[in-house]
């Protein structure tokens, strides 16, 4: 059951946060709207998630995307601009 309403959510997710086939954004969880198109370091567990749950390609992009951020800065920043290539300060 719970891995159910995990699967309609994961979707969700997928539809409606994903940018760029690689990115997720954060949204108003009652408006639906864009609140950041940024990366959060606490993002990190999200392409082992994926990877349980067997969606490999998804997982293998947004690992990439991560490990070009680690690449660029030396560290996955706190807040990461997606739009203008840059850590955020905070």
């Amino acid at each position: 059951e719970a891995f159910d309403m995990f699967q309609v959510l994961y979707t969700g997710a997928i539809r409606h946060l994903r940018i760029e086939h690689t990115w997720y954004i954060d949204a108003n969880m009652h408006r639906g709207n864009i609140q950041r198109r940024i990366f959060n370091n606490l993002q990190a567990f999200w392409p082992g998630m994926q990877t349980l749950v067997g969606d490999l390609e998804a997982a293998t992009k947004t690992i990439n995307a991560f490990l070009q951020v680690w690449n660029e800065f030396g560290f996955t920043p706190e807040d990461f601009s997606i739009d203008k290539w840059q850590p955020l300060s905070g």
